[in-house]
């Protein structure tokens, strides 16, 4: 691992939602002060990483689906939208990550392939909900980049 690696992993919370205490089972005051990795399942680290590289280089990143553990140890499948906070001089200072829980909907596509369009249409207009501002459909949480 490189130490610009070491320094991604490092990530701390310094913002946790209910809707993040409902998706991830952890309490703000269980989360915040540490590593984003608590949530990250050791085999989708590297993925971790080079998602954090997009954001240090300003770019946002749309709606991608992946793992992440929940307090119980629990894998859960959620969709993730992830955008860099600047300072007043516009360095990147930190991330806002958007993380909401499609479990159910994997699942219920994995049990019949037929029904991933209707799922993908549905998604989509939560994401849609997402960017409008619209409570209690996912779970936003904020950490900054040592």
């Amino acid at each position: 691992m490189t130490p610009s690696s070491a320094r991604i992993l490092n990530g701390v919370i310094t913002s946790w939602n209910q809707g993040a205490e409902k998706i991830f089972g952890y309490l703000a005051a269980e989360m915040v002060g540490l590593s984003i990795m608590r949530l990250i399942p050791a085999s989708r680290h590297e993925e971790e990483n080079h998602i954090l590289g997009k954001i240090r280089k300003g770019e946002a990143v749309e709606h991608f689906e992946t793992q992440r553990q929940t307090k119980g140890g629990r894998l859960i499948h959620v969709s993730v939208t992830a955008s860099p906070i600047k300072d007043a001089t516009g360095q990147v200072v930190g991330v806002s990550k958007v993380a909401r829980d499609i479990t159910e909907q994997k699942m219920a596509e994995e049990k019949n392939p037929a029904t991933e369009r209707g799922a993908g249409t549905a998604r989509h207009r939560t994401h849609r909900a997402i960017g409008s501002g619209q409570q209690g459909t996912g779970g936003i949480f904020l950490f900054r980049l040592p």
